[in-house]
């Protein structure tokens, strides 16, 4: 086959919006001397190390994570505020700027430096590893959506919660974090029970009850308490001065306690 040739054969085989790894075309057959002489035939351009996409070719955050969930078939999803906005959730609450987007990484995954550090999309990837314990059977609490033209897994809404209130360290995130679960009366009680019993953050899954509890939803009162593993001892989310005995939990925001 002849050069150009090669590379039409990729191309077309490849959706549009995509970033085209050295690895995935040394898969295609296109060598590394064969991606360089592309280069300067203004036929790829290069990102990156590692990293080319098709010259005029328009990029999105979505085509990146396509590339390592798709094609790569990385441990990697769209997840907490992120997964939150596209199931329709966003409309509850204001959750900042939009430009970064939360991303959820296996915990065995390498993120490549052209995906973690972009700065070829306005957009930025807010990266956290896996609240799951064992994160080998995620893709059970995934959803999917076409964004883009792509299909995209991320979080659903129970795990969703879960991976924000890992990150809640501040007022400020207790504050946003018991708005959003006040717009959550019919979370799956199943769902959230078995994420729960996965959690690795002992203060999220501790937060994640007493949210829960606070707002009074109903699928909370279905849970098994006893199966969490809660840990021992007082925790402390940020400065937190008000005290939920039940949890053993401070919280920095009085509602009630």
């Amino acid at each position: 086959m002849q050069d150009s040739a090669i590379l039409k054969n990729v191309l077309n085989n490849t959706p549009r919006g995509v970033v085209l790894t050295s690895d995935y075309l040394k898969h295609k057959g296109v060598s590394t001397k064969l991606t360089w002489w592309y280069v300067h035939s203004n036929w790829l351009e290069k990102l990156s190390n590692k990293a080319y996409k098709k010259v005029n070719d328009k990029l999105s955050w979505s085509g990146l994570l396509y590339t390592l969930q798709t094609i790569h078939q990385l441990n990697i999803h769209v997840s907490g505020r992120t997964a939150i906005a596209i199931s329709g959730k966003s409309h509850y609450l204001y959750f900042g700027n939009n430009k970064n987007i939360s991303v959820a990484v296996g915990k065995n995954v390498k993120v490549p430096a052209w995906f973690a550090h972009a700065n070829f999309i306005p957009e930025k990837f807010n990266l956290q590893k896996s609240v799951l314990l064992n994160d080998e059977n995620i893709q059970q609490y995934l959803m999917s959506a076409e964004l883009d033209g792509l299909k995209i897994s991320y979080s659903c809404n129970e795990l969703a919660i879960l991976e924000i209130l890992c990150t809640c360290k501040t007022e400020h995130d207790y504050e946003e974090s018991s708005q959003l679960m006040e717009s959550f009366p019919y979370l799956r009680s199943a769902i959230v029970q078995e994420l729960l019993n996965q959690s690795n953050s002992i203060i999220a899954t501790r937060l994640y009850l007493h949210l829960a509890k606070l707002h009074n939803h109903a699928w909370y009162k279905k849970l098994d308490l006893s199966k969490f593993n809660l840990g021992t001892g007082k925790r402390r989310i940020g400065d937190g001065k008000f005290y939920d005995k039940d949890l053993q939990l401070y919280v920095p925001i009085n509602q009630g306690y």
